[in-house]
């Protein structure tokens, strides 16, 4: 499931937001995707890199203030995918 489509960090990149039905098992987290590269966020208790996967240094922080931002939003979809 893609949450959302970002082009938040500028207009030429686009960031997918996904969750899958084999997520389920673990605690509440997104991963956000770009071509091959991927990271994934924890979102409980706080907002954080669980890992990184290509990103650059500087990506992946900037990737989490998007994350915290609608740490709401992801919450409610996480709670009605796995309804």
């Amino acid at each position: 499931m893609t949450l959302c489509q970002s082009s938040s960090l500028n207009e030429a990149s686009s960031f997918s937001l996904t969750l899958t039905k084999e997520h389920r098992v673990e605690p509440l987290h997104i991963h956000v995707e770009k071509d091959d590269l991927e990271a994934k966020f924890g979102l409980l208790p706080e907002v954080r890199v669980a890992y990184n996967d290509g990103y650059n240094a500087r990506t992946p922080r900037e990737l989490l203030g998007i994350v915290e931002a609608n740490k709401a939003t992801i919450e409610e979809a996480w709670n009605e995918h796995f309804r």
